[in-house]
């Protein structure tokens, strides 16, 4: 499957989302003295990814509530993911991709394997993310066909 998202890309229009790179390494900070939070702990078991911020926002209502800090303002820097690992999210940010793309053709639903399916669907659900939901059950379809 094509990846979408370069870890460079970071900047304008882009959010740096962090997941574990496995499921269980969960993306924390440690407190600093004066209880604010300070350096990212077990960095080496995470991975980046830079994603349009209107990417998440289109997909899924959760995630684009992740974005908008308390103020009501988007969010620069970056948003953590917990309980997924980093290639099963990278699954499901490929489906992203797809699913908002019009119209969807047979070969782009060609490239979402059974992998894909097994990884992605679960997020899509936690993440009310329809289109991507939609997008993995229309590929289901397409592989029953064939």
């Amino acid at each position: 499957m094509a990846t979408f998202f370069a870890e460079d890309m970071v900047g304008e229009g882009f959010v740096e989302v962090v997941v574990p790179s496995q499921v269980g390494e969960e993306p924390s900070l440690d407190p600093k003295a004066d209880g604010s939070k300070g350096a990212r702990t077990g960095a080496s078991n995470l991975v980046s990814f830079s994603v349009p911020r209107l990417l998440l926002k289109r997909s899924s209502h959760m995630l684009g509530k992740m974005l908008v800090g308390d103020c009501g303002n988007d969010k620069s820097g970056s948003m953590d993911i917990e309980g997924y690992s980093a290639p099963d999210f990278k699954h499901f940010l490929d489906v992203l991709a797809i699913s908002l793309t019009e119209p969807i053709r047979p070969n782009q639903l060609c490239s979402i394997t059974n992998e894909t399916i097994r990884a992605a669907l679960p997020i899509a659900e936690h993440y009310q993310a329809k289109a991507a939901r939609g997008t993995i059950i229309s590929a289901v379809h397409h592989f029953v066909k064939e």
